[in-house]
């Protein structure tokens, strides 16, 4: 708001008919001229012939300026209707046009919007030159075609040269300015029409500027001003996060985009079926397990991997068993991870029926290890249905590569686990570009959005990571998300 409030002297005006303060305008420069908009009540209060306002009776005090009025831009039919009037201004010296902000108008503003904006209402008591700056309540709503209505506390209208208060104070304030700025540019949203007697609040009643549209070529609709706003990012940092999310959180969960593969991992679960989710790393397994986990009222067991160095297949055996200790008191943990000993380990845990146990992150590159993890995990799941036969006790596994590319009877594995693969994104990765763009104030161009979604691979995480960075950096134009792409790729590789 800092360049309304290093700009407020400029952006109020008082009106004046036979030298009598009568309300308030806004003083801007457009295109070389300078206008004042008010009120058409303010002028014609009590009657509506056009032909009673006299120009030469009229002067209009900006900064302690007097300034004559040149002509009347609007219609009288029209600002009858709307309550908005527009006068030229006298200008005499090129110079004096520094004198006034260029501001822009803006129409089809939305009620429920402005609150969401950095505003603010310019007013000054009749004959005082003290100026005020007042934002709304956020109570703001449309009425009817012309009308905007809000309120502020009460006592906001408070005259201190007199320290009094009340809406009294400011009769003359009809025809003041509600503002908003965005990127250092100031937008006119409405003229304050009155202030309507409350005991709670101090009403507000806000003409919109619509019926200015025919004169005014550059005034711009509320929705194209805001869209290109930094003040819809000022809560990006937070928004960011969750939908652009390396960890799925209750916060990502309408940032998630479902698939075919979770209908059938759901699946699975409901039948009471092992489950071995496979695919390439970023595309999505830890996300799928935990959104679907979460959102089923289950008993979880969670064993992530991620942190255990894996130097044999007892390493995996015993990041699993340690991780399950975390949910059982006074269990002893097995010396030895052959499996009979697991499985008695599992007994006694005394795990309740249709519990889930995942084991994720399961991203190792060595066969070996690989071949003996799959050969004891499947003799695993076998040996403890026979210790348990009467409970029903569902194993995940996520890793990076298929079983069967490892030594896995096939058979066997049929009968331990049913295979869910997250590899295919082709015709869904345009859709998770949208669901985060959109969600994001949908600022990437659709050139920006071919470029992203041609070289992220159809990979999540690739794509994500290109979408939060464009972001992050506000930079929107497609040669600025050409270059954020070049950069996250070059990265990205290095990495892999």
């Amino acid at each position: 708001m800092s360049v309304i409030y290093d700009s407020q002297e400029k952006l109020h005006g008082k009106v004046f008919y036979n030298e009598k303060c009568i309300g308030s305008c806004v003083p801007y420069v457009s295109q070389g001229r300078v206008f004042a908009l008010t009120c058409h009540h303010v002028f014609f209060e009590k009657n509506d012939k056009a032909e009673e306002i006299i120009l030469d009776n009229i002067k209009i005090k900006v900064n302690s300026q007097d300034y004559s009025a040149l002509k009347v831009i609007t219609e009288h039919s029209v600002s009858l209707v709307s309550d908005v009037l527009s006068i030229e201004l006298e200008i005499f010296r090129q110079e004096d046009l520094a004198l006034f902000e260029a501001i822009t108008l803006s129409t089809e503003v939305d009620a429920d919007g402005i609150s969401q904006q950095d505003h603010t209402i310019i007013v000054s008591p009749p004959n005082e030159n003290h100026i005020s700056l007042v934002q709304l309540n956020p109570d703001l709503r449309s009425i009817g075609d012309y009308n905007i209505e809000s309120s502020v506390p009460k006592g906001t209208f408070f005259n201190q040269s007199k320290t009094r208060g009340g809406a009294k104070e400011y009769a003359g304030i009809s025809g003041s300015g509600l503002f908003m700025s965005i990127d250092n540019n100031i937008y006119l949203l409405g003229l304050v029409a009155k202030l309507p007697k409350s005991s709670i609040t101090e009403p507000v009643v806000i003409k919109r500027l619509d019926s200015l549209k025919p004169h005014f070529n550059e005034s711009q609709t509320f929705s194209n001003i805001t869209k290109s706003s930094i003040k819809q990012h000022i809560v990006l940092p937070a928004l960011l996060k969750n939908v652009c999310f390396v960890n799925f959180t209750e916060r990502s969960k309408d940032y998630y985009h479902e698939r075919t593969c979770d209908n059938d991992f759901n699946t699975n679960h409901e039948h009471g079926l092992n489950t071995w989710l496979h695919g390439e790393s970023g595309t999505g397994k830890t996300a799928l397990i935990t959104r679907n986990m979460k959102s089923k009222n289950i008993n979880h067991i969670a064993c992530d991997l991620e942190p255990v160095t894996i130097e044999s297949c007892d390493s995996i055996l015993r990041g699993m068993v340690d991780d399950i200790t975390q949910y059982f008191d006074f269990v002893e943990v097995p010396k030895s991870l052959d499996v009979r000993s697991i499985c008695k380990f599992l007994q006694a845990c005394q795990l309740q029926s249709n519990t889930i146990i995942t084991i994720d992150e399961m991203s190792c590159s060595c066969p070996n290890i690989i071949d003996d993890f799959c050969q004891k995990i499947m003799s695993l799941v076998r040996q403890y249905q026979k210790f348990e036969p009467n409970k029903n006790i569902i194993f995940v596994i996520s890793s990076i590569f298929h079983p069967i590319e490892h030594g896995c009877n096939p058979g066997k594995l049929m009968q331990s686990f049913e295979m869910v693969s997250s590899n295919d994104w082709v015709t869904d990765i345009g859709k998770l570009f949208e669901l985060q763009n959109i969600a994001l104030g949908n600022m990437i161009c659709e050139e920006g959005k071919l470029a992203i979604l041609a070289n992220c691979h159809n990979t999540p995480r690739l794509l994500t990571k290109l979408v939060q960075q464009t972001y992050r950096h506000e930079q929107f134009s497609l040669e600025s998300v050409k270059n954020i792409i070049n950069k996250v790729i070059s990265e990205y590789k290095e990495y892999e």
